[in-house]
């Protein structure tokens, strides 16, 4: 009994500290931890409901969230940036696969630019692909994409790996 109340007054406090600092609020994308990732459908002083990407509810204890790490897409701005990762084979031309990455992802519909103006100035491209691993059967590749929102550049990720993919 003993224990099961400083379960519910943990619980209640840390509802209070979520609701007085804001770490998010509801309809915020926010990953807990590396226990869950969705959108945040309710806030109370007990629990926080995320809805998650097959569209169930999780009922999480304010006192688990307290305890872990809160990512919050949405805390200012939508915005993010996409790492979409491509193995090519040490035979392949690593210029010409990075161009092909480069141009397929600027023609996608959920592609923004997100260079500012000294940015364009100094030509720096709208999509960066840079060479991150020379692994044991592949050069690993990862272009810097943006997009408006997690879901909308989750979408474009997969459509680019299969744009990519017949384009190579």
């Amino acid at each position: 009994l003993i224990f099961a109340s400083q379960q519910a007054f943990s619980n209640i406090i840390s509802g209070i500290f979520i609701v007085i600092f804001q770490p998010f609020r509801v309809n915020d994308h926010i990953k807990i931890g590396d226990l869950f990732v969705g959108y945040v459908e309710d806030i109370t002083l007990r629990h926080t409901v995320i809805r998650n990407y097959e569209n169930r509810r999780i009922v999480v204890p304010n006192s688990v969230i307290s305890a872990e790490t809160i990512v919050n897409s949405n805390i200012v701005e939508d915005k993010i940036c996409n790492f979409l990762e491509i193995g090519i084979s040490y035979d392949s031309d690593v210029d010409k696969a990075m161009e092909i990455m480069r141009s397929e992802a600027m023609k996608h519909p959920n592609f923004i630019d997100n260079r500012t103006e000294e940015d364009k100035m100094n030509k720096v491209p709208p999509v960066i692909v840079r060479v991150i691993n020379l692994a044991d059967w592949s050069v690993n590749l990862r272009a810097y994409v943006w997009s408006e929102n997690s879901p909308m550049g989750f979408v474009m990720k997969c459509d680019l790996r299969k744009a990519i993919k017949e384009r190579f």
